[in-house]
């Protein structure tokens, strides 16, 4: 065999295209999601990069994404406070613990002078005056640079289309960062609804000193955290089907599982296309029957299985605590019908563990749910 054909790569499963550089290959299980230790050489880069929104809508924008704050500690997106005595939505991010979320430094464009919103406790470890100060030093050097460093611009524009469900949304100039991270050149959100003049906000952010108007609740968020949940269910049951198959590659290896022996399943991960998934059997599940799988904690697995000319993959998140399952077409993939694969996330040994079987897996008794939250997620409280 020659050097060539040794070091030869397959075509892309996703779009049969030539792979190229890929650096480590695209996650078998999302990096948002925990996934680590195992990539797939065998995805371009147009296709890696692709599937970032599909990633983004399962693990930032779905239920999911207040369960990969607490285990992860990721920062959520869409996670308001609430500020009864204004009626103001603010923006916070949930703590691992989910005791309370605390806020995000932010001006609120309110009225004729900003609002300064910030966490108690993050601004009492300096004092309230020299944390306002800090803020606004680094604020400062975030709005000079849209004129001194074009390229490089520490404001970021951040139109959403759907507020939060309780509160009035101004638009707002805030920071994910706590006082720790404070450092002049770190990046600022300015996040709206509806349309905004930048040159307005910019004139507010240069008027505004750090002299008047503190919001000085220091139970913000206690009483009523908003996670948001405006997502695509068609983008979600996508990002669900791509870790199924990227698990069969993983699995059966390129040779068996791309674009040519699962085209409609690949068709509909990558495009949206040719597949049309019944909301009533696929998507996020009932807990109590997802627990069914013992997931270990700090882990997540994956049960496959093919029967009739169809692959099932049923989901059990972070240690069984939010489930999901999906289906798709696809041919034998192995001398195996059923399949378990058990992925850590954190913490302990990061080995894979895999079990197959040449038998087909008892069909699992799933009640699928979109809407009622407490039943999937029963340990985040549920506030309406």
């Amino acid at each position: 065999m020659s050097d060539e054909s040794k070091t030869a790569r397959p075509d892309c499963v996703y779009c049969g295209g030539s792979v190229g550089n890929i650096g480590k290959g695209e996650h078998v299980i999302q990096r948002a999601l925990g996934g680590k230790g195992e990539y797939l050489k065998c995805v371009c880069g147009d296709c890696n990069a692709a599937f970032s929104e599909l990633d983004q809508e399962l693990a930032s924008r779905s239920p999911m994404a207040a369960i990969v704050q607490q285990e992860l500690g990721a920062a959520g997106a869409r996670t308001w406070g609430y500020d009864a005595n204004l009626d103001l939505a603010l923006e916070a991010h949930a703590l691992p613990d989910f005791t309370f979320p605390p806020l995000w430094p932010q001006l609120v464009l309110l009225g004729e002078a900003p609002l300064f919103a910030f966490d108690y406790e993050d601004a009492m470890r300096i004092g309230i005056p020299d944390f306002a100060r800090a803020f606004w030093w680094c604020l400062t050097a975030a709005w000079q640079s849209l004129y001194e460093k074009p390229n490089r611009w520490r404001i970021r524009w951040e139109r959403i289309d759907q507020p939060p469900t309780r509160g009035r949304f101004p638009p707002r100039v805030y920071t994910e960062h706590t006082l720790d991270q404070f450092r002049q050149g770190m990046t600022f959100k300015c996040r709206y609804v509806g349309d905004i003049d930048q040159g307005w906000v910019i004139h507010h952010l240069r008027k505004w000193r750090p002299a008047h108007r503190y919001r000085l609740d220091v139970a913000w968020g206690q009483r009523d955290l908003r996670a948001h949940h405006h997502y695509r269910p068609e983008f979600v049951l996508r990002a669900l089907v791509k870790i199924g198959l990227n698990l069969l590659v993983y699995l059966a290896g390129p040779e068996k599982v791309n674009l040519q022996s699962f085209p409609v399943a690949v068709q509909f991960a990558r495009h949206g296309r040719r597949l049309r998934l019944n909301p009533a059997r696929n998507g996020f599940v009932v807990n109590a029957d997802v627990n069914s799988l013992d997931c270990p904690p700090n882990c997540h697995r994956f049960s496959l299985r093919y029967d009739n000319g169809d692959w099932t993959c049923v989901f059990a998140f972070f240690g069984g605590r939010i489930g999901a399952t999906v289906s798709f077409p696809g041919p034998m993939v192995g001398e195996w019908r059923s399949a378990e694969v058990t992925v850590p996330f954190k913490g302990g040994d990061p080995t894979w563990q895999v079990r197959t079987s040449p038998l087909v897996i008892p069909t699992l008794d799933l009640r699928v749910e979109w809407h009622d939250m407490q039943q999937v997620m029963p340990s985040i409280p549920q506030r309406r």
